[in-house]
């Protein structure tokens, strides 16, 4: 299988042409506004393999808000059939051939069933000639379109990895109208297709001005969620919203700013309780609601992968391309030395960095000699817990 991975980013309205119509109107973001889509592409080239893999990357919640996903394929097949006539007399056979195709994967399922019939058709008796027959090649099925959706996005969601369709290949050669069961078959099908999954989101956000340095990170039995307002108003009010599919999302907790608060730089801590036996990720955001109670926006949203250990965090990098410096941000609480290494693609060491982390999560690297714009590797060494964590990251 060849996978071909093309990305687009628009509105639903200028590619009508790819996906089912209803998906937008079904996927609207909040106020009606028609939701972005993210396209991924992936083609299976011709085999005969009873079953095969379709992958797609995963939705990176750091985008927006996942509202819906679109599965479309386009399949095409071929199929020889040979029969046998296993009895000792000639009989005249008549054949019906079904062939099911099922994809399926996370919250989605496609079966689709193609028939054909051959015969009625004379073969002479076991071992003499004459006492077999083949058919085809026929094109059972010729680019035969499908699409299907979900709402349920969490096996969907994350920086990086893939989510995974398997498509299978069945059915049969059943005798019909005479003949008998004493026969042999084989069924030869090849086939090959076009796949597509599209991601329906919707923008969260960014409060470039109202708020920055929003980051969630473990810490111990909770998640410290914390904040800046470089220029604070009075009566605004802070909801941290969490949810455990990226998708719905409820509030856990509220904070207001000071009545006296006049554009002055205010920092804001809340702690999450992790539930008891909690584990895989849980995302976060914020609700800003100014003082009119009418004015709302939305932050980014950030991960906690409860899973992992303490000590063994997940981090992502921005910003990313990077123009003069990137900020490596774990999802726990960090103590301890660190090492960071920028890496060419040919292994070279460009840049070497100690850093000592106390009770926080991010490590800047300023960029001492800016290099030629390309990608680059990450390297970050927890010399305490002896780990090792390496990123892809494009310098402008």
């Amino acid at each position: 299988m060849k996978n071909v991975y093309t990305v687009f980013l628009a509105i639903c309205g200028s590619l009508l042409t790819l996906g089912p119509l209803n998906s937008c109107a079904q996927c609207l973001c909040s106020g009606g506004v028609t939701p972005n889509m993210v396209i991924y592409e992936d083609t299976l080239l011709n085999t005969n393999a009873p079953s095969s893999t379709i992958s797609f990357p995963k939705f990176n919640p750091s985008i927006g808000t996942l509202s819906c996903i679109s599965f479309l394929d386009t399949i095409s097949g071929v199929t020889t059939t040979n029969a046998w006539n296993l009895a000792s007399t000639a009989e005249s056979y008549s054949f019906l051939l079904i062939v099911d195709n099922s994809i399926t994967g996370p919250g989605i399922s496609v079966d689709q069933t193609f028939t054909k019939i051959y015969g009625p058709d004379s073969l002479q008796a076991n071992g003499s000639p004459g006492d077999s027959i083949t058919y085809g090649p026929d094109s059972l099925f010729k680019n035969i379109p499908d699409s299907t959706n979900t709402a349920n996005s969490a096996p969907y969601l994350g920086s990086t990895g893939t989510v995974s369709y398997t498509y299978t290949l069945g059915g049969g050669l059943n005798s019909i109208g005479g003949g008998g069961l004493n026969y042999g078959d084989q069924i030869i099908t090849n086939y090959w297709g076009n796949f597509k999954l599209i991601y329906y989101w919707c923008n969260a956000s960014v409060l470039a001005t109202e708020i920055s340095d929003f980051t969630a990170a473990r810490n111990s039995g909770s998640v410290l969620v914390s904040w800046q307002a470089p220029n604070e108003e009075p009566g605004i009010r802070y909801d941290i919203e969490y949810s455990t599919d990226g998708s719905h999302f409820l509030v856990s907790g509220t904070e207001f700013s000071d009545s006296t608060a006049g554009g002055q730089p205010a920092f804001y801590q809340y702690n999450f309780p992790i539930p008891s036996a909690q584990l895989g990720k849980i995302y976060f955001r914020l609700k800003r609601t100014a003082a009119d109670g009418k004015t709302v926006i939305y932050s980014e949203v950030k991960s906690v992968n409860l899973s992992n250990s303490p000590g063994m965090a997940s981090l992502h990098t921005y910003p990313n391309p990077v123009v003069s410096y990137a900020v490596v941000e774990f999802d726990q609480v960090m103590n301890g030395n660190f090492e960071l290494d920028l890496v060419s693609t040919t292994g070279q060491i460009i840049q070497h960095e100690p850093v000592t982390i106390s009770g926080s999560n991010q490590i800047r690297m300023n960029l001492n000699s800016k290099p030629a714009s390309g990608i680059y590797y990450l390297h970050v060494l927890d010399k305490g817990n002896n780990l090792q964590y390496i990123t892809k990251i494009i310098i402008e």
